[in-house]
């Protein structure tokens, strides 16, 4: 039984979170699956030595946690009552629904944007760059802190990632 609005809330987005993760999960098992025989094909190997194997166990481990997490939230009252046009818009109007749209915009801007070539200028921000801009404009937007510490955060948490990925762990950053 449900209690408070907010506990509804959540349960209503675990539904149409679970849905869509076990369409993403189908496709990611469609996906090994195709990947594994046509390296059967290809190579005369076994399924089981196959690329596309740890991916099917993922993609079945993740369809398994989407069901049960659908049959959770479905038990808890949860529903997709709130994706219609009335309900939808007055959540739509609603300052976390854009502080959200916000956020992916950033993840956006940072993955897509700041970490190939930059539209049109054609120029390469370095990793490093690209993560102190993003931070800055995380903590500027959702006024984290006064602007010094804003810049002086950023600067010592892309140090870090930088420094930790690229230096300690040899993983190159793109």
């Amino acid at each position: 039984m449900i209690i408070d609005q907010d506990k509804k809330n959540m349960r209503d987005t675990d539904v149409l979170f679970a849905l869509i993760l076990m369409v993403a999960s189908i496709a990611l098992i469609i996906y090994s699956l195709v990947i594994s025989f046509e390296a059967m094909r290809v190579t005369d190997c076994a399924f089981y030595i196959a690329p596309g194997l740890p991916t099917l166990l993922i993609g079945f481990f993740l369809l398994v946690s989407a069901m049960i997490l659908l049959v959770t939230a479905r038990r808890q009252g949860g529903d997709l009552r709130w994706l219609s046009p009335k309900k939808f818009l007055v959540k739509f109007k609603s300052k976390e629904f854009w502080n959200t749209v916000i956020v992916f915009g950033y993840l956006f801007l940072y993955m897509i944007v700041l970490w190939e070539r930059t539209p049109l200028l054609g120029i390469h921000i370095p990793f490093w760059l690209a993560t102190f801009i993003f931070l800055n404009l995380m903590m500027l937007t959702f006024k984290a802190t006064k602007f010094l510490n804003i810049i002086i955060i950023s600067g010592i948490t892309t140090f870090l990632v930088d420094f930790f990925f690229r230096t300690l762990a040899r993983i190159p950053l793109p």
